[in-house]
């Protein structure tokens, strides 16, 4: 990643994840090889400012949870509070 700031979107496996990655993708924000159907589970824009997780549907709301523990002591939590 070379930007200091990336945006991390945990996508649930599935049609739903599909469906929701079509509007990042369709509003211009793609990652190369999301596609491909392979093992991996990250992936990120060209840009480095995005970065998508596949996981399972009952474990995006465990990474949710975790992002905002990591933005609290990092002093980031404003960044979710004024979007």
């Amino acid at each position: 990643m070379s930007n200091k700031y990336c945006l991390n979107v945990a996508l649930p496996k599935g049609r739903l994840g599909e469906k929701v990655y079509s509007v990042f993708e369709r509003a211009g924000f793609s990652a190369e090889g999301i596609h491909d159907g392979g093992r991996k589970l990250i992936f990120e824009n060209a840009e480095g400012t995005l970065r998508f997780f596949w996981v399972k549907p009952s474990d995006v709301a465990v990474y949710v949870e975790s992002l905002l523990h990591l933005l609290r002591l990092t002093d980031r939590l404003d960044l979710i509070i004024d979007m």
